[in-house]
């Protein structure tokens, strides 16, 4: 091999080693970015239409949650009320009790109403899209991670109607 073939051979391969930095320094951002956050799953409250954050509070409190750094008892990361309106309750990486088992990095939304027995409102699943959404972009989360509550444990929740949403929309 001549001089120039084996300069050529070396810069080549000098190419190829600072292409698998980038993308190993790439793959270290996405995992620091992830902060251990892997799945969101998605509940009902399998109450009412007019469930509120101060509802799922006070069921939290009487369930005996610890009082999350935001100030709220429940063990969901985020609540959606019928309206759509959104409670952030934890902070995305502190700890909640909301599917058994499987709570460490998994973000829980949960959603007012009983979706065995009716849709959520247009307002909850606008809501819950774009939130969805903002988490799947901020935590690089798949459609495949994300997950009805009955994937992780043996109940109807999150119901009949949101599990069909869930289904034709991101699972």
């Amino acid at each position: 091999m001549d001089e120039q073939a084996k300069a050529n051979l070396i810069a080549s391969i000098q190419k190829q080693i600072a292409e698998i930095m980038q993308q190993l320094t790439a793959a270290k951002e996405i995992l620091a970015a992830k902060k251990g956050i892997n799945y969101i799953t998605v509940h009902h409250t399998a109450g009412n239409k007019t469930d509120t954050d101060v509802n799922v509070d006070k069921q939290g409190a009487l369930d005996g949650y610890p009082k999350s750094s935001l100030g709220h008892t429940m063990a969901y990361h985020y609540f959606i009320d019928w309206n759509g309106a959104i409670t952030h309750a934890r902070e995305d990486t502190e700890f909640s009790q909301h599917a058994r088992g499987v709570s460490k990095g998994n973000i829980g939304i949960c959603l007012a109403g009983n979706f065995m027995n009716y849709s959520p409102s247009l307002g909850q699943l606008n809501s819950l899209k774009s939130l969805l959404d903002s988490l799947k972009a901020k935590y690089y989360i798949d459609n495949k991670e994300i997950h009805p509550h009955s994937y992780w444990n043996n109940t109807a929740c999150p119901g009949a109607y949101l599990k069909d949403w869930l289904n034709n929309n991101y699972v």
